[in-house]
């Protein structure tokens, strides 16, 4: 499976949750760069990646986000993962764990 990642400010509209990751918020940036925003205003989403990737001949969206807790989690956390399908999942941590075997 050939990832590549196309966009960092892919539009995410109608995005629900598929997954988790378990990181904390430095290797997310060190891979992804800085998340799109750092507050959403509510308190629901304090950080957040919106994501697209070329998945062999198929895009994929994805979402990386804190849910809920009113700060940014920077230690380890289970970091939620949106898209249309599981395999948004999928793609994030085959992503994530290929950029670490760098």
């Amino acid at each position: 499976m050939a990832i590549t990642l196309i966009d960092t400010e892919a539009s995410v509209s109608g995005t629900s949750l598929v997954g988790y990751i378990k990181t904390n918020y430095n290797d997310l940036v060190e891979v992804f760069g800085e998340p799109r925003y750092t507050s959403s205003g509510d308190d629901k989403v304090t950080a957040e990646w919106n994501l697209e990737f070329l998945v062999d001949d198929e895009y994929v969206t994805a979402t990386i986000y804190d849910w809920k807790l009113g700060h940014t989690p920077y230690r380890t956390y289970d970091w939620h993962i949106g898209g249309f399908s599981t395999q948004a999942a999928h793609v994030v941590a085959k992503y994530m764990k290929d950029a670490n075997a760098e």
